[in-house]
């Protein structure tokens, strides 16, 4: 009797989180080896945390393509859409690279990360933008938003931040169902390459507590860009000043709005587990 059976694919993994925001990091930047990619259906499998290693994002790293960066990082979603930008992703990176600083390359942007004492890392991610077609939005209309999603909420203000956001500044979470909110809002056709959805509620100027629905994974229990998105627009709009506390639920990080307009992110990171994953 012959046994069926199935050629696996090997991939080591690095297993990480910045906030608990979680990733499976497969490291081909060092490598002479040309190693193959893992498809869609690779990447949903090992994000899958009941069948794969489990992960909001899967990371994977490549050489630099100039000498402007120490390495090229590719974000794929738990669903294995493309992101454009990961701040916590950034921060474990660093980690990983071991340097007092590094830039690396991810989407348009080249994010400068520096080592900082007691295992955190402040991360240049760069400027927001708030025209329509940079966020990018379906059509030009006012930002913050005059758009009616049927649901009872504030107007939400965008920004990009390497990937596409919205938040709302609400007093409370009280009546919000992230989950079902921030689906519908996700896929609104005002937002032709979906949003991350985020409610922000302040304490004060210098804190808030943000609660994000991540494009692509869902909730998450932290969002890097999504902080500096929040920060960003409620400093434009009088609410924020320029140095905030964003509490996570895990955790908290520090955003500064820098002179140049650049923001400036910092938190810690943090290493779980190295393995092999197979596909």
């Amino acid at each position: 009797m012959q046994l069926l059976t199935k050629t696996f694919m090997e991939f080591p993994f690095i297993k990480m989180h910045g906030l608990g925001n979680d990733f499976v990091i497969v490291d081909y930047h060092a490598s002479d080896v040309k190693l193959a990619l893992p498809t869609t259906d690779d990447i949903i499998l090992l994000a899958d945390r009941h069948l794969g290693v489990g992960c909001d994002q899967l990371i994977i790293l490549k050489k630099p393509i100039s000498e402007r960066e120490d390495c090229v990082m590719e974000i794929y979603n738990s669903d294995g859409s493309r992101a454009g930008a990961c701040g916590n992703a950034t921060r474990c990176v660093a980690l990983l690279l071991g340097q007092p600083t590094c830039n690396v390359s991810v989407g348009d942007r080249v994010l400068k990360a520096t080592k900082l004492a007691g295992g955190k890392f402040a991360v240049n991610m760069g400027m927001p933008l708030y025209d329509w077609e940079d966020i990018p939005l379906e059509r030009e209309v006012d930002n913050p938003l005059n758009v009616n999603f049927g649901l009872r909420l504030p107007q939400g203000a965008c920004v990009n931040m390497g990937n596409p956001h919205v938040v709302f500044f609400v007093p409370n979470m009280e009546g919000i169902d992230l989950a079902s909110i921030g689906r519908t809002i996700e896929h609104h056709s005002i937002f032709p390459q979906q949003a991350n959805v985020s409610f922000a509620v302040i304490t004060n100027k210098g804190h808030i507590h943000l609660h994000t629905w991540e494009r692509g994974v869902g909730k998450t229990s932290a969002c890097g860009s999504a902080a500096c998105a929040a920060v960003a627009a409620g400093n434009k709009l009088g609410l924020l000043d320029a140095n905030v506390t964003v509490h996570l639920q895990y955790g908290q990080l520090e955003i500064e709005l820098l002179a140049s307009g650049e923001v400036m992110m910092t938190g810690p990171a943090s290493l779980v587990a190295r393995g092999i994953a197979y596909i």
